[in-house]
């Protein structure tokens, strides 16, 4: 067997094992991280509370804090295909567009949030399928 090859399926309906369903949304998951991140800097918000660069503090925080609530929800018992997760994720990053002014960098935390939020559930729903498939067939 191949480094992606697998038997167990990672979300119902999906063509791609696990593995490859957790490798596709790690890459994503960085790639629209440091999407936002690039826009964020484009588009600076002119005061914040944070310290530091105001376009890099808060969305560094959010995504971060995003990964980890997505380990505390334990997303292995989420019963839906992968492509909703990505798209509420879409509409969320563009209501928090709505926060303008003085409240910018808080729609640029929340977006990172929601974005470490959405692909950390994903990856590790992935990851934990595999572990248990792995850790269930493990030959001593």
């Amino acid at each position: 067997m191949g480094k992606f090859d697998s038997p167990v399926k990672a979300a119902p309906g999906s063509d791609l094992n696990a593995k490859q369903e957790g490798l596709l949304w790690a890459v994503v998951t960085i790639v629209a991280f440091l999407l936002l991140l690039f826009l964020d800097f484009i588009f600076q918000p002119d005061t914040s509370s944070l310290p530091g660069p105001t376009w890099l503090t808060g969305p560094v925080v959010g995504f971060v804090i995003g990964l980890i609530a997505s380990l505390v929800v334990k997303p292995r018992s989420w019963r839906v295909q992968s492509w909703i997760v990505p798209g509420v994720v879409l509409v969320l990053v563009i209501l928090c567009e709505l926060f303008q002014g003085d409240a910018q960098w808080v729609g640029q935390t929340l977006a990172t949030f929601f974005v470490g939020f959405g692909g950390g559930a994903l990856f590790f729903r992935a990851a934990e399928k595999q572990h248990d498939y792995d850790h269930a067939n493990r030959t001593a």
